[in-house]
Parts: structure tokens; C-alpha cells; sequence
């Protein structure tokens, strides 16, 4: 375990925690090319970006993770917070001194740079195992298309740094999204190459644990990089790929067990939770989303801060828990009320383990599932006008949700159809509602965005006023002022 964690420390030690690139000391150079010398050591650089991304409060879980910040950005969470970050992003009027956009694009970059030293390390070394080497690879591959597609999405253009060269990322500007793009399809084909079909663990042993990507979770996400880029045919392809493998990913008929241990059949990656609560001598291990929105302290304090330091403040639209009907699965299973003050707040409850009184790990965050990619094919389907099969890829998710089938006779109701049902299904997971609206030509006018229609409706209910500038988060104004070749996005100062 010191081995183990000397050589992780090295690892972050390559990236600062502060700046958005930093230089090594010649010393921590030659620690971090001894880490490729041996299998152990090389595959703990991953493990290390693993475990920093899947800290159940990092940039990803909880109240200051993607999923509820695209949630508070857009029409699905509403917040009765004090907090002024929570309060300038749910009412789009974003300062860039706001640090949870700040943490966000820091934490990411932090790991881009050690999936660069790693990508570095393990494509240089002549003593690993070909098939440790090969796994180390397309996992890091992997996972540097993952934070590039969130930061493209988060931000809009953003340097594209692919090397740990100091004298070229200090001085990095911003890259388009298409070649921002470009790259993450790159990584992710050669992720689907180098991958397995099986998961594996740290020693490349074959585990029924979902917790690393694997070649299917390449795939899925590759569709949906082509799905975003207007490739439909590839998305389609990929999306196939993946649903053409029953055994192995499956739409779970249990809405209760989609997100519980062991892994579901529906789960192509997860996280294992990295955080435990200890109350009266027991641990307890959960998600940051579920820690985020726990009923039992929800209901033992109310919302907003508690004494147990959670700031339990977001809670679901009226929009969108009006849009279940009263037959839909979901609503009962993945939807949990509070009562104060004479009002009923609906929050998700898609995870149920309780914060206390659990000794072991029930539920892990997952990260993707089959029903995207459903969704996925069906738009790509739509998009290529063969409706009546994306629609059917439609209705195979409302089937499971209790849900009689539905048809469109065009590809504007067919659409329609998709953006309820993929709102309903995946909402507070990964911004893919947010990311969508953003992506989507309006209904009412195609020349503006379907986040603009609805955001002109939605922000004024939120007390404030609607511009285009907010559909992109800023930049940290400290790495500006570091590097003169950043331009902050538009509407901030």
C-alpha cells in the first residue's frame, strides 16, 4: 500500500492542483519514468485519474458535479440554496469568479495532463505486458475523449492539450470544437482497439465489476460523439454495436436495480464510491448524487444547509415532474417528495442508499447505461428518416417504464417524442438534458437553439434574465490572467 501510494503521488505531483499546466522537477521526472518500468506501477497512473474522477464529491458527483450543474443550468433542477455559486447558476447570472465552473475545468485539466503523462509513459516503455500496456492505453485514451467532451460542451472552444510539453500547453490557446471533436474520436477508435470486450481490474484480471471502461463503453461513446457531430450512420453503427450484445447490456426491468450492486446488466461503466460517512461505528459508502439528494436526510432536516454540513437545496422542477404520467414507472421509483412549509418538493431517487448504516457499497454512480444508447440509435435512425425503427428504439424504453408504445408519422413528432422520453428517462444524469437543448434547432424557430426557446421561458421564473451567453460556462479568470492566449467566453468579465 506505501508502494503503491508513493507511486500515485507521483503521478499527481506531474499536475498542478492550482495552475492550468505546471513543469515537473527533473526529479519527479525520473521517479514517474521508472512507474512504466513494471505493470503495477504503470496501470496505478490510471487508477489514480480513476480515483480522483470518482471521489463521490469531486467534479463529477454531488452538489458541485456535472450532473446537478447542468441540472441547475437547465429547466430540470430548481434550489432554495443560500449559496451564491448555487444561486448564480440556477438563475443564469454566472460570474466568473463562480468556483464551481473554476473547479470543474481545474479538475479536469488536472487529469488531462496526467492521462498525457501516462499516455506518454506506457506508449514509450519496453517492459510491460503487451496486454497490461494495451489496457493502460485505451483506458487512458478513454478517458481523455470522456473530459474533452464535457469540457467542449461545458465551455465551447478549449485548449486541446495532448503532451505534458510545458513550453507548448503554457501557451495554449483555444481549439474549435471540431477539432476538439476530432481528437476525442481519435482517442475513442483507438480505445475501442486496444480495449477488451471483457472489464477488467488494476492487474488485468477479467471481474464482473464495471468500474473500468471497456471496449462496448468506448463504443457507446463514440456514438455519441457522432451523434453530436451529425455523423448519424456511425452513431447508429456504434449504437448497434452495443445493443447487439443482449448478454451483456440490457434494459433492466427493474427500475429499483438499474443502479444497484453488483452491476446491472443496463451499466457499460460506473464508479465505485470513494467516500464513507461513519456515524456510531458505522461506515457507510455511497454516490454523490445520492448522498446529494438522500431521503432520510431530507426528510430528518428539510432542505438547505443541515448541521451535518450537506446543502440539500436542489429539488426538481415543476416542468419536469409534471411531465410523468400518472402510469409512468419512473415516477414512482426514481422520484422522492419532501413536505415543508406546505410544499411538496420532488427530488431524484434514482439512488436509495441511505448515508448512514450501511457497512458496504450497494450502489455505484454510473456513468453510462444501455437506454442512452437506445436513445441514441433512435435519434440517429430519425435523422437518416427511418422513424418507424427509431421509434422503436423509443418505445423500448417506455415499454420498461410501464409506457403503451407510441409512432410518429415525421421526423419533427418523432423528435418530439424523443426529447420527453429521453428527459424523462435520463434526468440529473450527466448533463445529457442540458447538452441537448444546447444541440437541438428550436421547435418554434430552427435559427436558435432549443436551450434558447426553453431557457426564455424557464430563467424568468428563476428571477432572471435569459442571454446566449449563459448556454457556455466561464472560464476561471485566474488561468486568463496566466496565460494571454485564453479569451473568456462571451458575457463574462
Amino acid at each position: 500500500m506505501k508502494k503503491l501510494t508513493a507511486i500515485t503521488c507521483i503521478i499527481f505531483l506531474l499536475a498542478s492542483c492550482t495552475k492550468f499546466v505546471d513543469t515537473p522537477s527533473p526529479e519527479s521526472s525520473v521517479d514517474a519514468a521508472k512507474v512504466f518500468e513494471k505493470d503495477n506501477s504503470a496501470i496505478a497512473t490510471v487508477n489514480a485519474v480513476l480515483s480522483d474522477l470518482g471521489n463521490t464529491y469531486s467534479i463529477l458527483q454531488g452538489g458541485r458535479g456535472v450532473s446537478i450543474v447542468s441540472g441547475l443550468l437547465s429547466d430540470e433542477l430548481n434550489t432554495v440554496s443560500m449559496l451564491p455559486d448555487y444561486i448564480e447558476i440556477w438563475s443564469n447570472s454566472l460570474l466568473s469568479s463562480n468556483t464551481i465552473p473554476a473547479n470543474i475545468w481545474s479538475g479536469f485539466y488536472r487529469n488531462i495532463y496526467n492521462v498525457n503523462a501516462t499516455i506518454e509513459g506506457a506508449s514509450a516503455s519496453t517492459s510491460l505486458t503487451p496486454a497490461i500496456k494495451s489496457q493502460i492505453l485505451g483506458e487512458a485514451r478513454y478517458l481523455r475523449a470522456f473530459m474533452y467532451f464535457y469540457l467542449v460542451n461545458m465551455y465551447g472552444p478549449v485548449p486541446l492539450i495532448t503532451s505534458t510539453n510545458y513550453q507548448v500547453n503554457r501557451v495554449a490557446g483555444r481549439t474549435s470544437v471540431n477539432d476538439v471533436y476530432k481528437q476525442v474520436i481519435e482517442d475513442l477508435k483507438e480505445a475501442d482497439k486496444l480495449l477488451t470486450v471483457e472489464y477488467r481490474n488494476h492487474l488485468g484480471a477479467i471481474v464482473t465489476q464495471r468500474f473500468r471502461p471497456n471496449k462496448y463503453a468506448a463504443k457507446a461513446l463514440l456514438a455519441r460523439v457522432y451523434l453530436y457531430t451529425g455523423q448519424w450512420a456511425d452513431a447508429e453503427a456504434e449504437a448497434t454495436a452495443v445493443i447487439d450484445q443482449p448478454a451483456s447490456y440490457n434494459l433492466v426491468q427493474d427500475l429499483n436495480q438499474v443502479f444497484r450492486q453488483p452491476a446491472s446488466a443496463e451499466v457499460l461503466w460506473e464508479f465505485a464510491p470513494a467516500y464513507g460517512a461513519v456515524a456510531a461505528g458505522v461506515t457507510s459508502l455511497f454516490t454523490g448524487d445520492g448522498g446529494h439528494f438522500n431521503p432520510a436526510v431530507l426528510k430528518a432536516y428539510g432542505l438547505g444547509p443541515q448541521p451535518s454540513g450537506y446543502d440539500l437545496s436542489n429539488y426538481l422542477s415543476d416542468s419536469i415532474v409534471n411531465a410523468f404520467s400518472a402510469t409512468d414507472k419512473r415516477k414512482v421509483q426514481w422520484l422522492e417528495s419532501v413536505t415543508a412549509g406546505g410544499k411538496t418538493y420532488y427530488f431524484p431517487f434514482k439512488y436509495k442508499t441511505d448515508v448512514f448504516g450501511l457497512s458496504t457499497v450497494q450502489e455505484y454512480f454510473v456513468v453510462q447505461r444501455t437506454a442512452e444508447v437506445y436513445f441514441i440509435r433512435a435519434e440517429a435512425r430519425i435523422q437518416q428518416n427511418n422513424i418507424e425503427n427509431g421509434v422503436k428504439d423509443i418505445n423500448a424504453v417506455r415499454s420498461r417504464a410501464n409506457l403503451a408504445d407510441t409512432s410518429a408519422a415525421t421526423k419533427a413528432a418523432a423528435m418530439g417524442i424523443l426529447e420527453k422520453e429521453k428527459r424523462l428517462e435520463l434526468f440529473t444524469e450527466w448533463g445529457h438534458r442540458w447538452f441537448d437543448l444546447k444541440r437541438w434547432p428550436g421547435k418554434d424557430n430552427p435559427a436558435i437553439s432549443r436551450a434558447e426557446e426553453v431557457m426564455k421561458v424557464i430563467t424568468p421564473l428563476k428571477g432572471g434574465t435569459w442571454k446566449k451567453d449563459w448556454l457556455l460556462l466561464p472560464l476561471p479568470q485566474t488561468d486568463i490572467i496566466n496565460n494571454p492566449f485564453l479569451v473568456q467566453n462571451n458575457g463574462y468579465q
